[in-house]
């Protein structure tokens, strides 16, 4: 095993992209904190772990001082580990793929694997394909503008708040905005023109794209909207050139939503705090 770190973004994206599209979708996040890590490299740590002279494991330490992994066997985790120990990282937690990041975890603070507290966020990811939606014609979407952002505002406020555990609202807010002036936020209208929720697009990957914010308000559920409007988002990646589509979900039950409508849940992603 041998951990290469790298000064330059250039020279560590082609190392990693070859190898993190394998798990496109375990992987999606890492295409965003690179987005940023290319326009401002403040010398936050990025490397790869090779196993056989083959990229076995990528990783990243975020601004907010968290170590982001991607898929990889766990003899690569472990040599990281002790590669982070050696140079004394001084880190808040870990973030990735579960299975990933709990065996950093559980390695980093000396504990049993599996006997874990409940101090942790976890996400399910789904999977589809955009070809093929069966859309009602009594429905359609309409790109979200100016005229719309005080409802857009409110209900984003409350995505946020029924979001488990509840996401930072400001920050939702601005995921918002930047989906808005990006073309890629949408209410769903009914046949009577009634906003019935909302839901777009946030980053990309090579060959995925993810739907985001989706969001139906209480006085609207029950009606078969929350479909609807995923169903017609799928139809709209498919316009812009996707073939398959990520979604992040906090609900654990089991046959949610997505399932019904046709995605195929493909793993979890969890963050776990040290402290």
């Amino acid at each position: 095993m041998k951990v290469q770190s790298y000064s330059k973004f250039s020279a560590f994206e082609k190392k990693c992209i070859p190898y993190l599209v394998q798990k496109e979708s375990l992987n999606n996040l890492f295409w965003e904190v690179m987005k940023k890590m290319n326009h401002h490299n403040n010398g936050l740590w990025m490397g790869n772990v090779f196993h056989k002279q083959r990229v076995g494991l990528s990783a990243v330490i975020t601004p907010s001082s968290y170590v982001m992994l991607s898929t990889g066997d766990f003899s690569c985790i472990n040599s990281l580990v002790r590669y982070g120990k050696r140079k004394k990282w001084r880190l808040k937690g870990v973030t990735g793929p579960d299975e990933q990041a709990n065996r950093f975890y559980s390695n980093w603070v000396n504990l049993e694997e599996g006997k874990f507290d409940n101090n942790y966020k976890e996400f399910c990811i789904f999977e589809a394909k955009c070809a093929k939606q069966k859309i009602s014609s009594e429905i359609a979407l309409k790109k979200v503008d100016k005229i719309d952002w005080p409802r857009i505002k409110l209900w984003t406020k409350q995505f946020a708040s029924e979001s488990n555990p509840a996401q930072n609202e400001f920050a939702i807010i601005q995921l918002a905005k930047e989906m808005m002036n990006n073309n890629s936020l949408f209410i769903l209208k009914n046949k009577n023109k009634t906003s019935c929720g909302m839901g777009g697009f946030g980053r990309t990957t090579p060959n995925k794209i993810v739907v985001n914010l989706v969001f139906v308000p209480p006085n609207m559920r029950g009606r078969g909207y929350a479909g609807e409007l995923v169903r017609n988002l799928l139809r709209e990646a498919e316009f812009r050139g996707f073939r398959d589509a990520v979604l992040f979900s906090d609900y654990k039950k089991s046959k949610n939503l997505y399932e019904r409508i046709g995605f195929q849940r493909i793993g979890n992603f969890c963050e776990r705090p040290f402290e």
